[in-house]
């Protein structure tokens, strides 16, 4: 019960949080909030945990789904790399536009970095969703997997990611300004 408190408690200060970050600055807040949305449905595939980037390994043709590559943390560090990638050529084109450039190249690179931090933590915490689902709630094997063992035993390794996962996502939370 006293878990139950702390994380009800927790939530309830989130959530005040975020409201109070809203009213005081919703320019800033929102953007971020809707970033932070975003990479949670795209990391999870939505609550019940079916699609997302997990399951990308359907549409890339891996040839099994629960593929090792896309139901581990090894994805959520791909696709942050490619978010950071992103962020980092768009300055650097940014900077080599002339001055009269249009002003959203301004705004993505005066904001872009949040709004990356944002969408990481939400497809951090996606991801973490997804894999604690697939892991509990739909357990099945991985498949390339060089030895083999029970299903309990894939069902703790994809647990061990999804908590993996949503620890990096708790530690980057504190980076986020919602």
């Amino acid at each position: 019960m006293h878990r139950s408190m702390s994380v009800a408690s927790r939530i309830g200060r989130s959530t005040a949080t975020i409201a109070t970050a809203l009213y005081r600055n919703p320019a800033e807040t929102a953007p971020q909030l809707m970033m932070l949305t975003f990479g949670f449905l795209t990391g999870s595939g939505g609550l019940d945990g079916n699609g997302g980037i997990p399951d990308l390994d359907f549409q890339l043709g891996i040839g099994h789904h629960r593929s090792l590559l896309t139901h581990s943390i090894l994805s959520g560090l791909v696709v942050e790399t490619l978010c950071l990638g992103f962020i980092d050529l768009v300055c650097t084109i940014a900077d080599k536009l002339p001055e009269d450039r249009d002003p959203i190249w301004d705004v993505l690179v005066s904001r872009g970095n949040a709004l990356v931090a944002a969408a990481s933590t939400g497809l951090s915490a996606g991801i973490a969703y997804h894999l604690g689902v697939d892991a509990t709630l739909q357990p099945a094997a991985y498949h390339d997997l060089p030895f083999s063992m029970p299903i309990e035993g894939h069902q703790a390794v994809m647990g061990a990611n999804a908590a993996a996962e949503g620890v990096d996502a708790m530690k980057r939370n504190n980076s986020v300004e919602v």
